[in-house]
C-alpha cells in the first residue's frame, strides 16, 4: 500500500509537470503563428484567459520607465478604457519594480510584497482577483509583465501561478522580439545606437571600447593629418638632342668602328660605306672631263662657235658629276656630330651587307644633356602645371634622388594598357655622369599640400563620382 502511494504520488506530479509544459508549448504555438505583434500578443491573451477561466488577461512592455499594456484579451481596441489601461500598467510596474510574481488576494504566508496597484486594481473590477507575472531578461531586469483577472471567488491557484509563470518565461522573449520587429525603422536604428552605446559606457566589452578609441584616433588623426599630395608617373630619360647617321646613298657597309652603347667624341669615324663603284665612277667622269676639254680646244682652233658651246656645256656637266661624286666619297665616312653615346645601331655583323639611301645606322644622344619624359595618366593631368618641381628615381638607381622640373605638357594622349596617357616634360636641376638615355624610372610631380586621407581615397571618390554620374538618368 506504501508503495502504491508513493508511486501514484510521483506519476501524479509527472502527469502535472508535463500538462503544464504542454500547455505552455500550445500557448507559445499560438504566439508563433501570428506574425505581427498585435495580432500575436492578443491572441496569446486570449487562449491564456479561455484556458484559465480568467476575465481578462492583459500585457505589457517596458516603454521609457513605465510599463504600457500593450493588448487585452478578447479586444484588438482598448484605447478607450484609459482608467483601466493605468490601474494595470501601475499594477505592471509594481510587478516588475519588485521582479517578483504579486497575487491579490495573497494567501501565501511568507509574502511580503508591496500590492498597493494590485489592490487598487481588484478594486476597481469589485474586489476581483489579479495576478502579475514579470517579464524578466537574463540579467534579471524587467521588460514587461502579464496580468490576469477574474472574480474573487476564484482565486489563483499555486499550480495556476506556475503554469503562468512557466508560459510568461517562454513567451515573453516570443512576443519582445515580434515587438521590436514591428517597429518603424528609425525606432530600430535608436535603439540599435543606444545598445551599442550602453555597452560603450558600461562595464565589460572592452574590445568594442578599444575599437572605438582606435577609430576615434584614426578620425582625428585623419582630420588634422596632411601631406604633399604627389602624381606619380612612369618616367623615361632621353637627350636632348637626338641625331640620326644615315645612309648618304646605295651602297655596302665597308667597316664599322662603334655600336650601340659606345661612347663617341665630335668627328670619330663611326662606319664606312664602300666607296670603290663611286671612285670608279669618278675616274670615268674624270676621263670624260678632259676628252670634253679636248673637243672643246678643237672647236676654238677651228672657230666653230656652236660646236664650242656645246663642249663647254658638257664640260661643266663632268665637272658637277665630278664634285657629286666626290662630296658622296667624303659623306661615305660617317663621323660623330658631337660628344655623345650611340642610343641604337649595330653594324658589326652586317659588314657587306647593302643598305639603301636614306637608312638609319646610328643614333647618337649627347652625354650631359637630357629631358625626362613623364606619362601622366589622364585624370590626373588637369592637376599638373608647368613649374611645378618634381623628384625622379631610376630603376638602376634606386638609391639616388633626382630633382625635376615640368617644362612642357604635350595635349595629345596615347592609350597604354587600357589607359590614356599624356606626355609630360622635364628638366634635370642636377645632373649626373651615372645617367643614361632610355633608363626608365618613376617620377612623382609635387602639386599641393593636401589631407592624408583626401590623398589615399580621391581616385576611389572619383571613379565612384564618374560611375554614378554614367548611371544618373
Amino acid at each position: 500500500w506504501l508503495e502504491n502511494r508513493v508511486l501514484r504520488k510521483e506519476s501524479e506530479r509527472e502527469r502535472d509537470t508535463k500538462q503544464r509544459i504542454t500547455s505552455a508549448l500550445d500557448l507559445a504555438a499560438v504566439a508563433l503563428e501570428e506574425e505581427r505583434f498585435s495580432g500575436a500578443s492578443t491572441s496569446f491573451a486570449t487562449h491564456l484567459a479561455t484556458r484559465l477561466a480568467c476575465d481578462r488577461v492583459s500585457i505589457g512592455f517596458l516603454r521609457g520607465k513605465h510599463i504600457k499594456v500593450h493588448a487585452l484579451s478578447h479586444s484588438a481596441q482598448f484605447k478607450k478604457q484609459m482608467n483601466l489601461i493605468r490601474s494595470i500598467g501601475a499594477a505592471m510596474d509594481e510587478s516588475v519594480d519588485q521582479q517578483s510574481t504579486l497575487i491579490c488576494p495573497d494567501t501565501r504566508d511568507d509574502s511580503n510584497r508591496v500590492q498597493r496597484a494590485h489592490a487598487e486594481l481588484a478594486k476597481q473590477e469589485g474586489d476581483g482577483a489579479v495576478c502579475t507575472i514579470p517579464f524578466l531578461d537574463k540579467d534579471s531586469n524587467g521588460y514587461g509583465a502579464l496580468t490576469l483577472e477574474r472574480s474573487v471567488d476564484r482565486p489563483f491557484r499555486q499550480d495556476e501561478v506556475e503554469l503562468c509563470e512557466d508560459v510568461a518565461a517562454l513567451v515573453a522573449p516570443i512576443l519582445e522580439e515580434k515587438r521590436k520587429n514591428d517597429r518603424i525603422i528609425i525606432l530600430k536604428i535608436g535603439d540599435s545606437i543606444r545598445r551599442q552605446l550602453d555597452k560603450l559606457v558600461g562595464p565589460a566589452h572592452m574590445a568594442l571600447k578599444l575599437s572605438v578609441a582606435a577609430v576615434l584616433l584614426l578620425v582625428v588623426f585623419f582630420s588634422f593629418a596632411t601631406g604633399d599630395y604627389r602624381i606619380t608617373a612612369k618616367t623615361t630619360i632621353e637627350g636632348a638632342v637626338q641625331r640620326a647617321i644615315v645612309a648618304p646613298y646605295d651602297g655596302y657597309i665597308y667597316e664599322a668602328h662603334v655600336r650601340a652603347g659606345d661612347t663617341v667624341v665630335e668627328g670619330q669615324v663611326m662606319c664606312s660605306l664602300d666607296e670603290r663603284d663611286l671612285q670608279l665612277e669618278r675616274v670615268k667622269w674624270a676621263s670624260q672631263r678632259e676628252q670634253y676639254v679636248r673637243q672643246y680646244r678643237e672647236a676654238m682652233a677651228e672657230r666653230d662657235r656652236a660646236s664650242m658651246k656645246i663642249q663647254r656645256e658638257q664640260v661643266n656637266q663632268a665637272e658637277a658629276q665630278l664634285a657629286l661624286l666626290e662630296e658622296q666619297i667624303a659623306r661615305g665616312t660617317m663621323v660623330a656630330p658631337f660628344t655623345g653615346i650611340v642610343l641604337s645601331g649595330d653594324l658589326s655583323q652586317s659588314l657587306g651587307s647593302p643598305v639603301e639611301r636614306g637608312t638609319v645606322l646610328f643614333e647618337v644622344a649627347p652625354l650631359h644633356d637630357y629631358r625626362v619624359k613623364l606619362q601622366v595618366d589622364e585624370r590626373e593631368i588637369s592637376r599638373i602645371r608647368v613649374g611645378q618641381k618634381g623628384d625622379l628615381v631610376l630603376n638602376a638607381l634606386p638609391e639616388t634622388h633626382f630633382p625635376i622640373t615640368i617644362q612642357k605638357i604635350t595635349p595629345v594622349s596615347t592609350p597604354d594598357e587600357g589607359k590614356n596617357y599624356f606626355r609630360v616634360e622635364a628638366g634635370l636641376e642636377q645632373g649626373s655622369q651615372r645617367l643614361r638615355p632610355g633608363m626608365e624610372g618613376f617620377g612623382k610631380v609635387t602639386v599641393e599640400r593636401r589631407k592624408l586621407i583626401w590623398i589615399w581615397t580621391h581616385d576611389l571618390i572619383d571613379w565612384v563620382r564618374l560611375w554614378v554620374w554614367s548611371w544618373w538618368p
